[in-house]
């Protein structure tokens, strides 16, 4: 097998089963757009998908940490991060 000349043939492809009506409109929404149906649900993905900045990564990371803990530990947690920045919580040790 040849290697592909196009890098879009190399991207992920994801086979979607659209309910009746929807390709149409989708066609539609591109047409008046200027732009493919490929490139016009890409661009509904990106705005309902945006890509996360770093510390988004990170806030979401820490908020499924959270989330997963149990009730006894939530406080635990919490706690740890405001003296780990200062926050309200934070107390000096004596």
């Amino acid at each position: 097998m040849s290697e592909s000349q196009f890098p879009s043939q190399q991207q992920d492809k994801f086979v979607l089963r659209l309910p009746d009506g929807m390709r149409d409109r989708i066609r539609l929404a591109a047409e008046e757009n200027g732009r493919s149906m490929n490139s016009e649900i890409l661009a509904v993905l990106e705005k309902a998908f945006p890509e996360l900045s770093p510390f988004e990564e990170e806030l979401a990371k820490v908020r499924r940490i959270f989330e997963n803990a149990a009730p006894d530990d939530r406080m635990k947690l919490w706690q740890a991060m405001e003296e780990t920045r200062g926050g309200p919580y934070h107390r000096e040790k004596d």
